[in-house]
């Protein structure tokens, strides 16, 4: 439950941003797609600025489903409000999630722009109310080989998503 701040794989410790220290054998680097451990990954194994153009920009909001106009029961997809990506609407039980993913360097200064059109054409115009989040998923990204010396990627950290949607629960658990 503590935020590892530092890991050094030649002396095989890591240090918490309490600055106690632990070591192990191995690591497996389950921190998700701005990963720690990724980064002790050598050039040639794992070319950062490359991952880095290659992730995926992600918002969404959080309405109450009595604000939606029209009735949805069912995770709804649209893939025609950005390039190389897609917007949605899920419902759960008492809000609806309602965001929009895809990939910047396909899209450039148009996500927002996007976003306020897809929510617009929902019915929604104020989407600055329901205080937007933004997340970064490696979608556009996987590495063909996960490990370097001590260290196993899993899960976002190693790029293992859906190349469709993004969907990474899956694969992280799979992983």
């Amino acid at each position: 439950g503590k935020r590892v701040v530092s890991l050094d794989i030649n002396s095989n410790e890591v240090q918490i941003e309490s600055g106690a220290k632990f070591t192990a054998r191995f690591f497996i680097g389950a921190d998700g797609v701005n990963s720690l451990a990724r980064r002790e990954f050598p050039e040639e194994l794992f070319d950062q600025r490359t991952w880095r153009d290659n992730n995926a920009t992600a918002m969404e909001i959080f309405v109450d489903r009595s604000e939606i106009t029209q009735p949805v029961d069912h995770p709804v997809l649209y893939f025609d409000y950005i390039d190389h990506g897609y917007s949605w609407m899920f419902p759960n039980k008492d809000k609806m999630v309602i965001g929009m993913c895809g990939l910047p360097r396909k899209n450039r200064k148009q996500f927002l722009p996007s976003f306020n059109k897809f929510l617009s054409d929902i019915g929604i115009s104020n989407a600055e109310n329901y205080g937007m989040k933004g997340y970064t998923l490696p979608y556009g990204n996987f590495l063909l080989k996960p490990v370097f010396k001590n260290i196993l990627l899993i899960g976002d950290a190693a790029g293992f998503a859906d190349p469709l949607i993004g969907e990474g629960i899956f694969y992280a658990h799979r992983s």
